[in-house]
């Protein structure tokens, strides 16, 4: 597991998509299931995705959350292929504006 820190920012009160692609760690499978959490309550995920990678992979994963108090929230990833699983934590900043970091 490793951790990223997402470049967007979120406002409390909007939803927005944010999404990793993990093409090179799935090395040509496709992510077969997401599980997606908030560890510290800042936000509600809205739903998980998975979907197509330029390539034609089913490497691009992402959460669309909804800025619920100001901090840092982590979001945690847990994904899996047909021969592998691995998860990721990804800091997303919730406050009263939007900024690219």
């Amino acid at each position: 597991m490793y951790t990223l820190t997402w470049h967007k920012s979120l406002k409390i009160g909007k939803t927005d998509l944010y999404t990793l692609d993990l093409y090179e760690w799935a090395q040509g499978e496709d992510i077969l299931s997401l599980v997606p959490s908030a560890l510290n309550a800042l936000t509600t995920i809205e739903n998980g995705i998975i979907s197509d990678n330029l390539k034609g992979f089913k490497s691009i994963v992402g959460v669309r959350v909804t800025g619920l108090a100001q901090g840092v929230e982590v979001i945690k990833l847990e994904y899996t292929t047909a021969t592998r699983s691995d998860s990721v934590t990804v800091n997303l900043i919730v406050g009263e504006t939007c900024q690219n970091l």
